[in-house]
């Protein structure tokens, strides 16, 4: 059967992403677990060819899930790399019997995108928690790397596969603060009072005490090049409009 099944996600991924255009375009019948409306459409994918995972926690089950069932398997994280992104769609167009397009103009659009978030942010701080995308400091190297000025990362464990991006924090970072959000002196760490800090993620809204913040969690739903570009959007549009954190977080 031409189908495909994106797997072990609690959030669908964005219609219009890379990912899902370059399986659609193929031919193929895209199927997602969050978009089942029956369980009869649920047991139609177990008949796909590929399973793709794009969050971490879910790579094993996926793993597992696609032998059991004769399916082979990608896992296709969101990345903050251009090199990465393109190799894995490679991968993908590769299973699919399709030819990538290659990334030149969504390069040059994601780059657009991302200039447009910082003239928007200017030069206040960021900070960024593990709730809003799969590799936070993978995050806080790429806007780094764009004129960004990240301040604070709020996780309590590096994950493995952030942990190239780490080693690079350490040796052009060095100002770079880590806060693990589980320990008990964070309940009383003073928030707010300084400059104004554009949060991305929750936790990282709470931990600042700011009301400009992107709200999204578990990357999403958003993929490759159109999720930076999308991302890129969220930032420029939480730098302008102020959110009530207390309502929105709890």
């Amino acid at each position: 059967p031409k189908a495909v099944n994106i797997v072990g996600s609690d959030l669908p991924v964005d219609a219009s992403s890379d990912l899902t255009r370059l399986i659609k375009g193929a031919g193929y019948t895209l199927r997602e677990i969050t978009r089942m409306r029956s369980y009869d459409e649920y047991q139609e994918m177990a008949g796909a060819f590929l399973n793709v995972s794009v969050f971490p926690a879910a790579r094993a089950g996926a793993e597992a899930l696609s032998g059991r069932l004769g399916q082979r398997h990608l896992y296709l994280p969101f990345a903050f790399d251009y090199d990465e992104i393109d190799a894995g769609y490679i991968m993908l167009a590769r299973e699919l019997g399709a030819v990538y397009p290659g990334s030149g103009s969504r390069r040059e659009a994601a780059e657009a995108a991302v200039a447009a978030a910082k003239k928007a942010v200017g030069g206040r701080p960021v900070a960024i928690d593990y709730t809003i995308v799969s590799r936070p400091v993978q995050l806080a190297k790429f806007l780094t790397q764009h004129g960004f000025r990240v301040t604070d990362i709020y996780l309590d464990a590096v994950p493995a596969e952030d942990k190239p991006a780490f080693d690079w924090a350490k040796e052009n970072l060095p100002e770079l603060l880590f806060h693990p959000t589980v320990h008990p002196a964070m309940r009383v760490r003073p928030r707010g009072g300084g400059e104004t800090v554009l949060a991305l993620g929750q936790k990282a809204a709470y931990f600042s005490g700011t009301d400009r913040f992107v709200n999204m969690v578990e990357d999403g739903g958003l993929h490759g090049y159109e999720g930076i570009i999308k991302l890129a959007g969220l930032m420029a549009d939480a730098a302008a409009h102020p959110k009530d954190a207390r309502s929105l977080i709890g």
